[in-house]
């Protein structure tokens, strides 16, 4: 019954082991029936430093029950932050100096490089682990430790960002120290295990992040850091996609438009001499998380049209995951509306030079008219109006077209007009 209990504890605890059991070289229900080597392994935390006062004591607050050891790798603070971690009373910590190279990767292979610990798990420091999430964390890591080929595994935990909803949980932050796994990218920095893609477990543990929120962003001038070590990335692998989303991600808003939109076209096309189409998109990870920021740049532009032939391509291909349904409804809302404004105003330039009687079968006023004005001010939310005008038509269409018509877009805007 115990080893049930921790087996379903464990499936718990990692949101995809049951989709890739497979790859692992263990079998989970041997593992949890013999003793694993609880106690017996030594995990590691580090973090990353820079002029981080404001929340270095919480973030290592939030790990020094759990971890044997904790090393804080300082990469050149004029603050109180190494003063704060010298203060702190516990041999555990231990601070090391390291002289900034504009690499967030060669610091932290450094601290792996320094840890004694058997796995080593990365937290920033402006993040904290909620209270009690970590209870279970030594024996997760325990249970692979018997595990053969964990030198190529890493672990993520789901980083919530605060005051926000969103939510990642594919960022690697624990590794095998002496495994195959370093990490490679000047930032927004990816593991790599001898230049291989590592096998993912995303663990449910989760951890709250407070450092882009827009002060801190402010303060820190991040973005235009990350910017700038993108471009030497973009340099150093100029073909591949990750360097090229992120630098498109973190230059939205801060970007030329048009050098943007270029770039995003490079980026995504296979020829880049022919327009974006669903038969000239690369086949790669980021390309639709590109795709997401081109539909965002052509959706304030207001490029409806755009965005549904794409969306459209998409979903026909069984492409029809959130993203892509949330921008095509949404285009072809935007676009209707759109399109209803403009036949407002043909409607209503036609009226004013249109007031004569004519000889037909419907109203010889030209009533009706009138009525589609009163139906496009409704369409168009202009319920003032469009009020005004079916009052006006109430009695005159009377005899002339369903009086059903007017009755229910009457009472429709009368229950709007009375709840204002």
């Amino acid at each position: 019954m115990i080893c049930i209990e921790f087996k379903n504890k464990l499936l718990d605890y990692i949101s995809n082991l049951s989709n890739i059991n497979d790859e692992l070289l263990f079998d989970i229900d041997k593992i949890t029936e013999n003793n694993y080597s609880i106690g017996k392994i030594k995990l590691t935390c580090i973090i990353l430093t820079f002029n981080e006062e404001r929340c270095i004591k919480r973030c290592i607050d939030s790990v020094v029950d759990t971890f044997d050891e904790i090393i804080i790798v300082d990469t050149g603070s004029n603050d109180k932050t190494k003063n704060i971690v010298c203060h702190i009373n516990n041999s555990k910590i231990k601070l090391y100096d390291y002289k900034w190279d504009n690499n967030f990767s060669n610091a932290r292979n450094f601290g792996i490089y320094v840890s004694t610990g058997d796995w080593v798990t990365f937290i920033d420091a402006d993040e904290e682990f909620l209270e009690g999430s970590l209870f279970f964390y030594r024996d997760i890591i325990s249970v692979f430790n018997d595990m053969k080929g964990k030198e190529n595994v890493v672990f993520s935990f789901k980083i919530k960002e605060k005051n926000l909803n969103n939510i990642y949980d594919d960022i690697p932050r624990v590794v095998y120290k002496n495994g195959n796994c370093k990490y490679f990218g000047r930032v927004h920095e990816e593991v790599r295990c001898n230049n291989n893609i590592p096998l993912l477990l995303k663990l449910k543990i989760e951890l709250v992040h407070d450092g882009y929120n827009s002060m801190v962003m402010k303060n820190k001038r991040k973005i235009s850091r990350n910017l700038n070590l993108l471009k030497k990335m973009l340099i150093e692998e100029p073909e591949y996609q990750r360097w090229q989303y992120f630098y498109i991600r973190d230059g939205l808003n801060i970007l030329p438009e048009n050098e943007l939109v270029e770039f995003i076209n490079k980026s995504i096309k296979i020829n880049f001499e022919k327009s974006i189409s669903i038969e000239n998109l690369k086949v790669d990870t980021y390309t639709f998380k590109i795709l997401d920021i081109y539909f965002e740049i052509l959706l304030k532009k207001g490029f409806f049209l755009e965005i549904i032939q794409l969306t459209d391509g998409l979903i026909n291909r069984g492409i029809n995951n959130y993203n892509t349904i949330y921008y095509n409804t949404l285009s072809k809302i935007l676009n209707e509306k759109n399109n209803l404004a403009i036949l407002l105003e043909e409607v209503k330039r036609y009226r004013n030079n249109n007031f004569e009687i004519q000889d037909n079968q419907i109203s010889r006023e030209g009533y009706h008219i009138d009525l589609l004005i009163a139906l496009l001010l409704y369409e168009n939310m202009q319920f003032n109006k469009s009020q005004k005008y079916f009052r006006f038509l109430n009695d005159r269409m009377a005899g002339i077209i369903d009086q059903s018509i007017t009755d229910y877009y009457l009472q429709l805007l009368n229950k709007i007009m009375d709840g204002r």
